[in-house]
């Protein structure tokens, strides 16, 4: 890979969050999780980085299908918190 493709793939790569801001949100995903995981279609909630925020760091709730009804039943933000929703499908483990 050239240092030009290198950089471009840098370039594209999403900003991070710091260590502080992983930390609280970690809080904030701990005290809510048990109640988004009863949530039917939800499959897992983890931490991530923020799609609004550069910088920060954000709740995300795995769905196997993001349909308008489960947007609808899920927060935007917890504590403050962003919630992002995350469509992956079915989960198979082997």
């Amino acid at each position: 890979m050239s240092v030009a493709e290198s950089q471009a793939a840098n370039a594209q790569l999403p900003p991070h969050a710091s260590q502080a801001a992983v930390d609280a949100v970690k809080r904030v995903k701990e005290r809510h999780e048990r109640r988004l995981l009863a949530t039917p279609g939800v499959i897992g909630v983890g931490v991530g980085v923020s799609a609004k925020a550069i910088g920060q760091a954000a709740i995300e709730v795995y769905v196997i299908q993001a349909t308008e009804s489960l947007k609808q039943a899920l927060p935007k933000s917890l504590d403050g918190t962003e919630v992002k929703i995350v469509e992956t499908g079915e989960i198979h483990a082997y």
